[in-house]
């Protein structure tokens, strides 16, 4: 049975358009992938340094991230998900995003949590350790780790369509049909 958070969020997916399954799993492979991704990155040079290139790289990631979560993109999603956790970059749009899921009053710091020590942590914690810290029973962490997943991946969504509309409304980037804007 779906928790009242887990119905909150899943409606703010739907509210976007998108399917709240896809929508967790997206985020969940990124986050799976994100510290094998921080270890190579740090044994490579950057390879987009500029910060002309690296804004460009920016809008080309954001732009593919949101045909591929509309269906208006078949590209390689593992492939796409690599080369967004290459980028120079992705650390702080992830700590940014961890920063507004702590904002969240009753429930964010224990989603903030979930996440860091799940995913992003070199040295993670024991399953049991892992619940203590979050001060809840296998169950309740893997129902609240679904939440937390799911949140992370919609307000990811939400940043990243704020932004391709910003561009576009002041002419940075060019609109596509393909996400909703008129071509002309």
């Amino acid at each position: 049975m779906a928790t009242q958070d887990f119905t909150w969020i899943a409606s703010i997916c739907r509210q976007e358009g998108l399917d709240v399954k896809k929508v967790r799993k997206s985020a969940e492979y990124l986050l799976k992938n994100y510290y094998k991704a921080k270890r190579t990155r740090e044994f490579q040079e950057p390879t987009v340094t500029k910060p002309h290139d690296i804004c460009q790289q920016k809008q080309k990631i954001r732009r593919e991230y949101l045909l591929i979560m509309t269906g208006a993109s078949r590209k390689d999603f593992n492939n796409f998900i690599w080369n967004a956790l290459s980028a120079s970059w992705i650390d702080e749009k992830i700590k940014m995003i961890l920063d507004e899921i702590s904002g969240y009053e009753e429930v964010g710091p224990l989603y903030k949590t979930i996440i860091e020590e799940t995913y992003l942590k070199k040295n993670k914690l024991t399953r049991e350790e892992l619940y203590a810290a979050c001060g809840l029973g296998r169950t309740a962490y893997f129902d609240r780790r679904k939440e937390a997943v799911t949140l992370f991946g919609i307000l990811t969504w939400k940043y990243a369509q704020r932004r391709e509309i910003e561009d576009v409304d002041q002419g940075i980037v060019e609109p596509t049909a393909k996400l909703g804007y008129n071509d002309e």
